[in-house]
Formats: C-alpha cells, structure tokens, sequence
C-alpha cells in the first residue's frame, strides 16, 4: 500500500496541469479555481487524454472518487482525498489561498503491497 501527496501550484496558479501516477496507472490532473463560486475543481484525464471525470469539486476530509468507481471504471481504485493539516471541520474551507498549504491533495493505493 501506498500514500502519497500530490504536488500543487496553487500559490502560484490559478489553474494548472499535471501528470500523476496514481494505482499502477497515469493520469492527467487538471486543477482551476473557479472563482465565481469560489471553488477549486479538478478534471481527471487517462494518459490518453480522455476525459474520466469533469468538474469534481474540492472538499476535505472525504474520498473523492468513491462514488464515481461504478460509472467510471477507470478512474484509480484507491482513495483522492484533500486533508485539512488543522484537522478543524469547523473551519475546513478551501480558498484560493489555502490549497496547497492548509489542505494538501493526497492519494492512498488500496493495492497489493
């Protein structure tokens, strides 16, 4: 098993691109703040650039593919998660300014060790 964290741009861009490889395979991470609604959003591609899923916004603290797996099949099988380095719910609001600091984008391989 393995738990990584992924490297973000945030306090530099507004919106960037980046390959990960995540559970054996590559992808295509696709990061934009979306500031009318004040959101970040991720898009995830498979290495060959066909887009799996769309739009995803940034919450913390829960699995963001988790209800995805069944009608995306290619989507990594373990866990994308934002954590909150403060571990306050209460307070646990991702802004422009905070992603990549505050919350930082983490994956964990549910695969064989």
């Amino acid at each position: 098993m393995e738990w990584f964290i992924i490297e973000t741009h945030a306090d530099e861009y507004p919106r960037w691109t980046q390959k990960v490889t995540m559970g054996g395979s590559l992808y295509k991470l696709y990061f934009s703040w979306n500031e009318r609604q004040e959101i970040w959003q991720l898009s995830i591609s498979d290495s060959d650039d066909n887009l799996l899923l769309g739009g995803l916004c940034l919450v913390p603290e829960i699995d963001l593919l988790s209800k995805y797996r069944v009608s995306v099949p290619k989507l990594p099988v373990g866990m994308l998660i934002v954590m909150d380095k403060m571990s306050d719910l209460s307070t646990a609001e991702i802004t422009r300014d905070n992603f990549g600091s505050r919350f930082l984008l983490g994956y964990f391989d549910f695969g064989e060790d």
